[in-house]
């Protein structure tokens, strides 16, 4: 099966974005967001960050609990639909100083529009949060993303070895009133080798990838 141009960027990781929502927005809260960035590869003789952009929504169901959808509009302008779907739900609320640990399942649909392929990818997000300071409400974290991929077949119908791909993410949120503005560093799927790929990844060891990315959350 031939799944999706932009699979040659994301044979890899399959990690197109940040982390989505670390910690949850207020209830019955309406939220947009915007993020840029990608996996640091080499491209013309220098090392750059894949400019992958995507857009996306959220709902605050409660206090604890947040729902999400983003679209993938790099993919889209290669031919394909990709979303990411998920709900985040605050197992430990952070209190005070002490940081606050959720969890989100997630679910990454891709479809191409011109070879029909249709693909999903479940994903689980362990997060933990802390807002170092009872001044202000900025946080830091620490997100340890796992992704499951269940096909035998990759593009160009090579046989699938990674079945799961662990990425490791450090991240600080500045928030404002109305605004969350993340800043995430990656270490995108440790534990895969990075060698002999048609994209030259720059990950630690030969395994992985390194990867950065920039978030806007706006609150409505």
């Amino acid at each position: 099966m031939r799944i999706l141009s932009l699979i040659v960027i994301c044979s890899l990781v399959l990690s197109c974005s940040s982390t989505r929502i670390v910690k949850p927005i207020g209830a019955k809260e309406i939220a947009a967001g915007f993020d840029f960035g990608g996996p640091i590869i080499d491209f013309a003789g220098v090392k750059i960050p894949v400019p992958f952009t995507s857009f996306s929504a959220a709902y605050g169901i409660d206090s604890l609990s947040t729902f999400w959808s983003g679209l993938h509009t790099t993919s889209l302008a290669f031919g394909n639909f990709q979303t990411d779907i998920g709900i985040l739900r605050d197992i430990i609320p952070a209190k005070g100083r002490r940081p606050g640990f959720s969890v989100a399942p997630v679910a990454n649909v891709m479809f191409n529009f011109t070879k029909g392929d249709f693909r999903i990818y479940p994903q689980l997000d362990l997060n933990l949060h802390w807002q170092y300071s009872l001044k202000r409400s900025n946080f830091m974290y620490l997100s340890l993303s796992n992704w499951f991929d269940l096909w035998t077949k990759k593009a160009h119908m090579q046989p699938n070895e990674n079945f799961y791909a662990l990425n490791i993410a450090l991240g600080h949120t500045f928030v404002t009133k109305k605004n969350r503005y993340s800043l995430e560093f990656r270490w995108l799927a440790p534990n895969i080798s990075n060698r002999n790929l048609i994209v030259g990844y720059n990950g630690i060891a030969g395994q992985g990838s390194m990867a950065f990315y920039f978030g806007i959350l706006k609150k409505f």
